[in-house]
């Protein structure tokens, strides 16, 4: 039968993925129509907040975490370290990379991420010009960006056994879906991660599939485009800087760079084909690889359970698996500051606390046991 909604209170725990095309477009027009037949997506309207953005997270005096910690604790030791780990976007805050709905959320600052549509359409090039522009800017903040406490902590508690399933034959292993493209589970130490959206760090053509990495397509675009490289460097932070302001980094890796004129930017394309480039990440309206969704599925089946941190689970891709562990009557934990889209669903436990906060703890706990 399933598990009732358990909610500790806050005094506890706080409960609750060419040739240069140049402007006017110098990839084919077959080839560019071929691609987005070839990797035509669903689109759906992009989930903007409709309420105003959560508060920090509540600082917790040493009993209250404890309380959060035992709480997490206690759901591990009932589903006997057979749990899935699915993580979002606010465990890697503390990295230097923004979330979206979180309290400093990038989607009440106005951000609109760019849509796969907007990406492959052929009637311009100025969304490539635009979303490209402004990566030159903030990717390399991106990549540079290292494990927080959270990756750190739930590395650790993979390694002790609390998280990971296997299953099938030949098995196969899952410890952590991640909504995240920034790789920094495997960068913590991490193994079998399914990157559910894809890696930021990564390219593909959309004609011929042939996958690249993107510092190496970001080298070639800064050696075509060298007087928006010129404005780029005057940013603050640069060594060369001039007191320009830094733009503000984006969740996706890119940056709100304003004022400047892109018009002229060239966008390079796939070295083999010439065909159009798109970094190996699922865009909103994008559907998830159908083998990456029945792999999470299948591991969902595995568990006996599942713990969402950091996440406000607002985007189905992520939200589908808790339904579905719900729906076989299995308690779902979700650790995360605000509001979620699982509160109030029966079988869901609810921990709102800092996740770096709550992991830690844990952890340091696997490691004196």
């Amino acid at each position: 039968m399933r598990a009732s909604i358990v909610t500790a209170s806050l005094a506890l725990c706080s409960s609750l993925r060419a040739p240069s095309l140049a402007p006017a477009g110098s990839l084919g027009a077959s080839r560019a129509l071929a691609a987005t037949a070839s990797y035509a997506r669903h689109t759906s309207k992009l989930l903007r907040p409709t309420t105003p953005p959560p508060p920090p997270p509540p600082s917790l005096s040493a009993a209250e975490l404890a309380a959060c910690a035992d709480t997490v604790s206690a759901y591990l030791d009932r589903c006997g370290g057979k749990v899935v780990l699915l993580t979002g976007a606010g465990i890697s805050v503390d990295s230097g990379i923004p979330d979206y709905r979180g309290p400093k959320g990038s989607y009440y600052t106005n951000h609109r991420p760019i849509t796969h549509d907007e990406y492959v359409s052929t009637k311009t090039t100025a969304h490539l010009q635009r979303y490209w522009s402004r990566s030159l800017v903030g990717y390399d903040r991106f990549a540079m960006a290292k494990p927080n406490s959270a990756h750190i902590a739930m590395a650790e508690l993979q390694r002790a056994g609390r998280f990971g399933v296997s299953f099938g034959s030949p098995p196969s292993h899952v410890s952590t879906i991640t909504q995240n493209v920034d790789e920094l589970h495997q960068a913590a130490g991490s193994t079998h991660v399914v990157n559910l959206h894809g890696s930021g760090h990564d390219m593909v053509c959309l004609s011929c599939g042939e996958k690249t990495k993107r510092a190496a397509f970001h080298e070639r675009l800064a050696a075509a485009n060298p007087a928006l490289m010129e404005t780029i460097e005057r940013f603050d932070g640069d060594p060369s800087g001039d007191g320009v302001e830094e733009p503000e980094l984006r969740p996706d890796g890119d940056a709100d760079l304003q004022g400047v004129d892109v018009s002229s930017m060239k966008i390079e394309g796939c070295r083999s084909c010439g065909g159009l480039l798109k970094p190996d990440v699922v865009f909103f309206g994008a559907q998830v690889p159908k083998d990456d969704v029945q792999l999470c599925y299948d591991a969902c089946d595995a568990a006996e359970g599942m713990v969402v941190a950091g996440s406000s689970l607002t985007v189905y891709s992520a939200f589908r698996f808790v339904r579905h562990m719900l729906g076989a009557g299995k308690q779902v934990m979700v650790v995360n500051v605000g509001e979620t889209r699982a509160d109030g669903m029966e079988g869901v436990i609810r921990v709102n606390a800092h996740v770096g906060d709550v992991f830690s703890e844990l952890a340091k706990r696997a490691k004196s046991s």
